[in-house]
């Protein structure tokens, strides 16, 4: 029993009932991408591996120039630090590389590279049910890809930040 316990990233029940678990990631409108789905799998008892996706796809109308498609994939390591009774407290380095609107020419699309680290909190009121925040700080470039005579806008953000739930199975 304690060997296994040893492995859990957490001391909540959630984490006592399996070795490994994948929450489910809804971010809550005003926090960071709205439109972002992701999950988290553990990777040893105080490390994890998390990933998100967005994706922004209109559909009607349709046509060159009515609208653009823009998306993000981020990617991040979790390291929990602190655990106690049902919180646990992260850090963690993220990247994100996706399209969203040109900051340099109107109605286009551009890549963009986001790079910066982060601290979270998870809060489990349930064995399947947590909600958290993460606070992150980014360094973002973007129009990476545009034409050459484009510059490739640099900025530091805390967009990147959110709310979210998680649901675990």
């Amino acid at each position: 029993m304690r060997e296994r316990a040893r492995r859990f990233p957490c001391t909540c029940s959630p984490c006592s009932s399996s070795l490994l678990h994948s929450p489910q990631l809804f971010f809550l409108p005003g926090g960071g991408d709205s439109r972002l789905i992701g999950g988290t799998y553990f990777l040893s008892n105080d490390l994890a591996a998390h990933l998100d996706f967005g994706l922004n796809a209109p559909l009607h109308p349709s046509g060159p120039g009515t609208q653009s498609t823009t998306f993000s994939l981020s990617v991040g390591l979790r390291s929990y630090q602190f655990k106690r009774e049902r919180v646990a407290v992260f850090l963690g380095p993220v990247a994100a590389l996706g399209q969203e609107f040109s900051p340099a020419v109107s109605a286009e699309t551009a890549l963009f590279l986001r790079l910066g680290g982060g601290i979270g909190v998870e809060y489990f009121f349930t064995n399947h049910f947590s909600a958290g925040a993460t606070f992150e700080l980014t360094l973002k470039f973007a129009d990476i890809a545009g034409p050459a005579n484009n510059p490739i806008y640099t900025t530091v953000s805390t967009g990147s930040s959110s709310l979210g739930a998680n649901i675990y199975f």
